[in-house]
């Protein structure tokens, strides 16, 4: 339960970063930073466990465990 919820931790975290970085007045978006950003989402996706993983349009169950 602790490894799902660090997950989401650490993908509320990118998307904030994401949304930060696209609603930024000071610094305008550069192809450096959307390429750094997608590599992210990528390595994030590729430390999850197995078991959050989506698969063949259906919902981890380990989601609803409560």
């Amino acid at each position: 339960m602790r490894s799902v919820f660090r997950c989401f931790c650490e993908l509320s975290r990118l998307v904030h970063q994401s949304l930060y970085m696209l609603h930024s007045p000071d610094r305008p978006i550069t192809s450096k930073r959307l390429l750094d950003i997608y590599t992210r989402y990528l390595t994030w996706y590729d430390t999850i466990p197995e078991v959050l993983r989506l698969g063949h349009n259906f919902t981890p169950a380990v989601l609803f465990i409560q």
